[in-house]
């Protein structure tokens, strides 16, 4: 469903919005007939990001019927202890989870309504401070083990990738609600850089990755156990969850690098790219060799005007220094907070931020 949305919004295609709708329309028909005490002992098993393609759905759609579908996915055994704050993550299949949070954040941008929001927020913060390895992954052997335990789970079936990709995919919701909060991003680049990056394998021609990244002494990716694909991925003869989002996470390394609003424009990956910003007629190169270096320079071209750079300050560095066409630059460079130069910008300008 997620896929044919794809298609539809992207590309305008109309078959795929008329397989998409008859779709959700056979899940409307099918969880309609079944009580809400049903409908939670369904969801005890793994169904996916039902909420959140729904509420994507009525997002696309603006017909509220997909809401009130996504809504009946919504699963209180999880939801609740979250909406309280409570980590009762222990014993739960990781990526079952994850996708359910997503949908969480997209119910509440559809809704309203706080606990969605909160179910979000605390999902987010107990799986990075309580259930993360040092790699930014979480999980062993799929599943998630007690808060702040992880050391003892240091096995070679750790960090499954497709919880990653979907955290990833958390973290960018949340941090468009709240675009100060750098610390999301010092985690996106954690994850991204330390576990997503090496699930490929770089010897093979075709991209063939790894379901986990072992995390024992002397662990190696691509070599076990095969019964969770803890082996590479081969052309034939596997067909791994985490075999689609490596072909999700590697064809979307440039969506979380910048973004903008009104006035301001956020760098919050130090990525070799070019942005081009139509709305302002303003193009902005980066180059770095980011992470074996640490600085990143931005050069602007386009049309003068006044704006906000943006740029997070990782909450591992010590502070930044920033100039602007060779002249130093005085504003606060706090570590885990943005950076914020506010000038009229023209074209050849020239940025370069070193991180110390």
């Amino acid at each position: 469903m997620a896929g044919l949305l794809d298609v539809w919004r992207h590309i305008g295609d109309e078959t795929a919005r008329d397989v998409l709708l008859s779709l959700a329309a056979w899940v409307d028909s099918r969880t309609s007939e079944l009580t809400y005490s049903q409908m939670q002992t369904m969801m005890s098993t793994e169904f996916g990001g039902m909420n959140e393609v729904l509420a994507d759905i009525f997002h696309q759609t603006g017909d509220e019927r997909w809401l009130e579908v996504a809504q009946r996915f919504d699963h209180a055994a999880v939801f609740d202890p979250l909406a309280a704050n409570t980590d009762s993550l222990n014993g739960l299949h990781a990526n079952t989870q994850v996708p359910k949070w997503i949908g969480a954040a997209r119910e509440f941008k559809a809704t309203g309504t706080s606990k969605y929001k909160d179910i979000a927020f605390n999902a987010w913060n107990m799986t990075v401070a309580a259930h993360s390895y040092a790699i930014g992954g979480n999980s062993q052997s799929e599943h998630f083990r007690p808060p702040n335990a992880i050391a003892k789970y240091l096995n070679e079936d750790t960090c499954e990738a497709c919880n990653t990709y979907n955290m990833l995919k958390l973290t960018r919701e949340l941090w468009l609600m709240d675009p100060k909060a750098s610390s999301y991003f010092d985690f996106y680049e954690r994850a991204l850089l330390n576990h997503l990056l090496g699930q490929q394998d770089p010897e093979s021609a075709h991209g063939h990755v790894t379901y986990f990244t072992p995390l024992n002494a002397g662990g190696r990716r691509g070599v076990g156990p095969a019964w969770g694909g803890g082996t590479w991925s081969t052309d034939y003869d596997s067909f791994w969850c985490c075999q689609g989002t490596a072909l999700e996470t590697n064809t979307k390394l440039a969506d979380s690098i910048y973004f903008y609003d009104s006035s301001s424009l956020y760098v919050n990956l130090f990525t070799p790219s070019v942005l081009n910003w139509e709305k302002r007629g303003i193009k902005v190169t980066q180059t770095t060799d980011f992470p074996a270096g640490d600085s990143t320079k931005l050069v602007i071209s386009g049309k003068t005007a006044r704006w906000t750079l943006r740029v997070r300050i990782p909450d591992w560095t010590a502070g930044a220094k920033i100039t602007v066409n060779g002249k130093k630059v005085s504003v606060d460079a706090t570590p885990g907070s943005y950076a914020s130069v506010t000038r009229s910008w023209k074209s050849g300008d020239r940025s370069p931020w070193r991180c110390r």
